[in-house]
């Protein structure tokens, strides 16, 4: 008999962080999961599902999505922001990282500045990221950079004339 693959991973923090780092987001989800069964309070299992999710299942649309953290408290925001930050220093160049960053930037410190600097960054390293593209495009726009929001936008559209989400940031 043919054995199936596995679809699982070990539940641990490094294996965690090499899936985010390989933008393997469908194991980064299962992984942050199973995280998330062994101990329901662990705030970065449960970001990484929360954000794992939307980029999945939103088409890359989670950067203007209604999102919060009502299961993180100061303390747990501190030890996401240790934990991203860890995660950047190790490996500066990973546009996956700079998303989770942006997220926890934007949804969780409410820092606007700091999720553009992030995005611009990762599009820098990878310019055709529609997902980025539009998210960069949606912040552009809500801080009165109306020309270069639609520049963002239009180039994500002509990529994928179906993501939806850059019609909406583009409707701003």
């Amino acid at each position: 008999p043919q054995e199936s693959k596995k679809t699982t991973a070990p539940a641990n923090q490094g294996a965690l962080d090499e899936a985010l780092r390989n933008g393997e987001w469908t194991m980064a989800d299962i992984i942050a999961n199973d995280l998330v069964k062994q101990d329901p309070k662990s705030p970065i299992g449960a970001f990484v599902v929360d954000v794992s999710r939307n980029v999945l299942l939103h088409g890359r649309g989670l950067a203007l999505s209604p999102y919060d953290f009502p299961y993180v408290d100061d303390s747990a925001k501190a030890k996401l922001r240790s934990w991203v930050q860890g995660l950047l220093s190790a490996n500066q160049s990973n546009e996956n990282i700079l998303i989770l960053d942006m997220v926890l930037r934007l949804k969780g410190f409410a820092d606007n500045d700091g999720a553009i600097r992030d995005l611009e960054t990762a599009l820098k390293l990878a310019p055709n990221n529609t997902f980025i593209l539009s998210a960069l495009g949606g912040l552009y726009g809500a801080k009165g950079r109306i020309n270069e929001a639609e520049g963002l936008l239009e180039k994500a559209l002509t990529l994928d004339p179906k993501f939806s989400t850059a019609y909406m940031n583009l409707g701003m």
